[in-house]
């Protein structure tokens, strides 16, 4: 079995190629490992608040994601009269909005471009912890062991890498779904993200303009009241 050697192995999301990103720019040697050869669209984070957008702007990827992905949105509404948030917080910032999917594409791009290693349709098969020299187990066309000073992984709530290093499991019940729906061709005010509350119902329903006249509206509801809005056969249950 092949063995590479890197400072620093992570994965493809977000946070992970922001820190791959950094970490290239001062000289490490950084491989990411992506499972997917091409991102989906999935209902998850698409907007930046003025504290996110803060951090962009000193991790230095907020231009990168103006010129790629994002737009800026400097007004929100959520029942109280539209706020202004350039105006009107310490960072004196709007919210950035994008396609998740676009943006990771443009910050693995970024990465690439810096120097950083990118595989793409690549799957972790294990990671063996180490204080000196870990070791993460990857799968291409055949098996191969990557050594690294630093592994960083963030493989989600269905996360093998818990198992692999023992972690404890705690679980908090959330008693909330979300759904989402991407609208395109959308006409209308899009400076604006939207937060509607109904208290009584449990039911909260937000939008965000994004770019090239797209919308991502969501509903957040109860998990008790035996409504779940997932895939296009539940669409009519709205």
């Amino acid at each position: 079995m092949n063995i590479s050697r890197f400072d620093l192995v992570t994965g493809g999301g977000l946070g992970a190629s922001v820190l791959a990103l950094s970490m290239a720019k001062h000289g490490a040697h950084v491989l990411v490992l992506e499972r997917e050869s091409q991102f989906r669209d999935l209902v998850r984070g698409e907007a930046l608040p003025p504290w996110g957008v803060a951090e962009a702007k000193e991790l230095d990827i907020a231009a990168v994601l103006l010129r790629t992905c994002a737009k800026e949105v400097p007004w929100v509404e959520m029942g109280f009269g539209p706020r202004n948030f350039v105006e009107t917080t310490p960072q004196r910032a709007p919210f950035f909005t994008f396609s998740h999917p676009e943006m990771q594409e443009a910050l693995l791009a970024e990465a690439a471009q810096a120097g950083v290693q990118v595989r793409r349709g690549v799957t972790v098969e294990a990671i063996e912890p180490d204080p000196n020299n870990p070791v993460v187990v990857a799968r291409d066309k055949s098996a191969e062991r990557i050594a690294a000073r630093f592994v960083v992984a963030a493989d989600g709530r269905g996360s093998g890498v818990r198992k692999w290093a023992g972690f404890i499991t705690q679980k908090n019940i959330q008693p909330f779904h979300f759904a989402g729906v991407l609208l395109t061709e959308v006409s209308g005010r899009d400076d604006i993200v939207t937060f509607l509350f109904h208290p009584d119902l449990g039911l909260v329903v937000a939008s965000a303009p994004l770019p090239r006249q797209r919308t991502r509206a969501y509903l957040g509801y109860p998990t008790t009241g035996g409504l779940l809005v997932q895939g296009n056969e539940n669409m009519g249950t709205l």
